[in-house]
């Protein structure tokens, strides 16, 4: 029996082994094919080639975003007690058949009409959308399980830093296939997505390798039902400040269209600015990681709504910048012009990695134990993925009113989570270092001898 006993922790240890080494690169290749298919610059693009309305080009991300929720939602309670693994098998099937079906969709768009393109386009991504945020959802309930509790910190630690890595060479990938020495038009698109696909079965062939205890562990629900089981009127103000930051993002899918279409951005710099985007998220991590120590989470969220505000003042300041002449004298270099518009992008990437760690954090500061409940925060993310639809809002400004507009409305409203920002209530105290804290409480005693 003991011999048994031993065999069997072996095997255990092994297959946990092999676990973590799936789950973390698994992860690394969903990232990959997330970047590659990047709604608001490949996507946006992509779409725009095939048509005038901005408003249209705004629904990629309003789709996307709606249904890559929807089925976190969902699947919490018909879910339940079951194992994850067959159905996270099942999603990365089916999301790998969307993407599959969207490159052959691109490699025949010359014998297709712009219509036939668009319609077949959005019934491929909002397949993937969905089976996306299910395939996430139950990677993250399976890695819980089938990862060894002592090492979950490392092993959700290095799958987001490959993540961020693999995110990084995907916008280098997407500059060199969109590039002048690359392919034009619908061909280079073809290219990327292939490349998703073929990310998106490694994958799921990763996934396929981790084990997950076979019997369930019996389902927790939280107590509370809505937005009452965050707990209190703070709880509900951080939810609306997060309504509006997340409306802020409105514009995010023009930026990338009016570079190419207003400006005479080539195509390439598309996926320069990814990388910029990726390598300010990665960047910007410490730097929020230290104001969360010295201000709390709150000041991390009204660094999110600062960064939001600068995005479209940038997108509104450079191209008018560079039509002056003080610009003509003194800069030469027409790539001067990309890239300076790139920092738009670098505001982005700063405040979507303030986003992810002011969030949660907040959360369980204001709310305490009801915010970490599992599923507790299900109903306010809901509620914010509604926000996604200002995009397609922001569509219709432009189209009307010119992208400027657009942008000026988009910087409104991050002016406005700004200010909604210093309403939210103080989070938990933050602790003072422990030597620091000596040294201000301890009285200063002479100990000389006869002092």
């Amino acid at each position: 029996m003991a011999g048994a006993d031993i065999r069997h922790d072996s095997r255990d240890g092994r297959g946990r082994a092999v676990g973590y080494l799936a789950g973390v690169t698994g992860g690394a290749l969903t990232a990959l094919a997330g970047a590659l298919l990047y709604p608001s610059i490949v996507l946006a693009l992509f779409v725009s080639g095939f048509t005038g309305s901005l408003a249209t080009v705004g629904w990629v991300v309003a789709l996307g975003t709606l249904l890559w929720v929807l089925p976190s939602l969902l699947a919490r309670n018909a879910l339940a007690g079951r194992r994850k693994l067959p159905w996270l098998l099942g999603a990365s099937l089916v999301r790998l058949a969307a993407v599959g079906l969207l490159a052959f969709v691109a490699s025949s768009a010359d014998r297709l009409s712009d219509g036939q393109v668009l319609r077949t386009f959005f019934v491929c991504y909002a397949t993937y959308a969905l089976a996306g945020g299910l395939a996430a959802r139950l990677s993250a309930d399976v890695a819980v399980r089938a990862v060894d509790p002592h090492r979950l910190g490392g092993y959700l630690g290095q799958r987001a830093l490959l993540a961020l890595l693999a995110a990084f060479a995907t916008g280098l990938l997407v500059a060199r296939v969109l590039g002048d020495e690359g392919l034009d038009g619908a061909a280079g698109y073809t290219v990327l997505f292939v490349a998703a696909a073929i990310a998106l079965l490694g994958a799921g062939f990763f996934e396929a390798r981790q084990r997950e205890p076979r019997r369930a562990p019996a389902p927790v629900r939280p107590a509370g039902t809505g937005l009452s089981a965050l707990g209190g009127p703070g709880a509900l103000r951080t939810v609306g400040f997060r309504l509006v930051l997340a409306a802020a993002a409105l514009a995010d899918p023009f930026f990338v269209v009016y570079a190419v279409r207003e400006l005479g951005v080539p195509v390439a710099y598309a996926g320069g600015y990814l990388a910029a985007l990726v390598a300010a998220q990665a960047l910007a991590g410490p730097l929020w990681a230290a104001v969360a120590a010295r201000r709390g989470t709150k000041g991390v969220l009204q660094g999110a709504a600062l960064c939001r505000l600068l995005a479209p003042l940038i997108a509104l300041t450079v191209p008018t910048l560079a039509d002056t002449p003080l610009w003509a004298d003194n800069v030469a270099d027409s790539r001067a012009l990309p890239w300076a518009f790139g920092l738009v992008y670098v505001a982005i990437g700063a405040a979507l990695a303030a986003q992810a760690r002011g969030h949660h954090a907040y959360l369980l500061d204001v709310s305490g134990r009801a915010a970490g409940r599992p599923g507790a925060a299900a109903p306010s993310n809901a509620v914010v993925a509604l926000a996604a639809l200002a995009a397609v809002v922001g569509g219709v400004i432009a189209d009307r009113f010119g992208f400027d507009r657009a942008f000026l409305v988009a910087a409104g409203v991050a002016l406005a989570a700004v200010l909604a920002s210093g309403a939210l209530p103080e989070g938990a105290a933050r602790p003072r270092p422990v030597a620091a804290a000596w040294r201000r409480t301890r009285p200063v005693v002479d100990r000389r001898v006869g002092g």
